[in-house]
């Protein structure tokens, strides 16, 4: 049993970490939108697999700093896949509750198109009997983007078709849904010393794995 001056100590150190924490993912989720960042003639500037796979990178960042956060390992299969499950694939996500499309994706179909994207730059084959993934332009009217689905569906491939500005929309709600968690457990603990303590050295984790691979800016002095 830690005496209160010492535990309070802790919280008090606890909070600078916490909010490090917070602000960095923040940050990152932030700087992240400038992928849809549009020219003067309203065209995006960044490709659509470009901006799906910053979208992928953001998605793999918070599952590896959930895991940390777990004390768990897990390969990065088990990482994407569990905290697109758990935080993307819930009615909590109110992204992933509007689109009939993100509806459709399983965990493990996910993790081969993030695959096909990031490591070969393509979209991936049409494999019969699995569901193909397309996107189109974020701009692009839902009536327009269904009759591309259906000219797909009746040459029989079971096909999605998404917009990467609504496939980062729902990776950034998930990720407030994880940090509204965390920041509830403190709460709801408050009376029990040990899960404190627990919650206090998960977030300590976290910080220290910010602090040891995140990327710092460092500003030049005026």
């Amino acid at each position: 049993m830690i005496l209160i001056p010492e535990l309070n100590k802790k919280i008090e150190e606890h909070k600078i970490r916490e909010k490090a924490v917070i602000d960095f993912l923040s940050l990152v989720a932030k700087e992240s939108n400038i992928v849809f960042y549009k020219d003067k003639d309203s065209e995006y500037i960044v490709p659509l697999r470009i901006q799906l796979i910053i979208s992928f990178s953001l998605l793999d960042m918070f599952a590896n700093y959930w895991y940390e956060y777990k004390c768990e390992s897990g390969t990065p299969k088990q990482r994407m896949t569990d905290w697109y499950g758990k935080y993307c694939m819930t009615n909590q996500n109110s992204v992933f509750r509007c689109d009939d499309q993100l509806l459709k994706i399983s965990p493990e179909r996910l993790y081969k198109f993030r695959n096909a994207l990031v490591h070969f730059f393509g979209l991936g084959a049409v494999v019969p009997g699995e569901l193909y993934i397309g996107l189109v332009s974020n701009d692009l009217p839902k009536e327009e983007s269904e009759k591309m689905r259906t000219a797909f569906v009746m040459h029989g491939h079971p096909t999605v078709i998404i917009k990467p500005i609504d496939f980062h929309s729902m990776i950034k709600e998930g990720a407030i849904l994880m940090l509204e968690e965390w920041a509830s457990v403190i709460e709801q603990s408050k009376s029990d010393q040990t899960k404190v303590l627990q919650y206090i050295d998960a977030i300590k984790r976290v910080y220290d794995k910010v602090q040891n691979e995140g990327a710092s800016e460092v500003k030049k002095k005026k």
